[in-house]
């Protein structure tokens, strides 16, 4: 049995929109995957990161207050000369490679294990 002519002919109309958008999407994806891979700076300080992010978790857990933890984290960011921006796109990059975000979140770890004997 063959379909109507006019209900063939939407068929065809719509066949093309569809091409478009998955064209523009993949135009998309691959500009995205271009900036996130571009995210983690050629310069990217992995001692920076760790010693940033360390302080960043021992602020969050010991600071009740979310307002003042915000402050101190701003403090923070500051101190390792980061803006909040550079230091989520460094975090973003880096989550993008799991073996490296493991192998940092290890020595992130760490470096928190050894800030908070010292402190005590």
């Amino acid at each position: 049995m063959t379909s109507p002519p006019h209900i063939q002919r939407k068929k065809k109309q719509r066949a093309a929109p569809v091409r478009k958008v998955t064209v523009n999407k993949v135009a998309v994806v691959c500009v995205m995957a271009v900036v996130m891979m571009s995210g983690c700076s050629k310069n990217f300080d992995r001692e920076r990161f760790i010693s940033t992010y360390a302080e960043i978790l021992i602020e969050r857990e010991q600071q009740s207050d979310s307002t003042k933890a915000n402050t101190n984290v701003q403090s923070i960011l500051t101190k390792h000369s980061y803006t909040e921006a550079e230091f989520r796109t460094d975090f973003i990059a880096l989550a993008q490679k799991p073996n490296d975000m493991r192998t940092l979140m290890d020595s992130v770890h760490q470096r928190v294990r050894t800030l908070t004997s010292t402190k005590k």
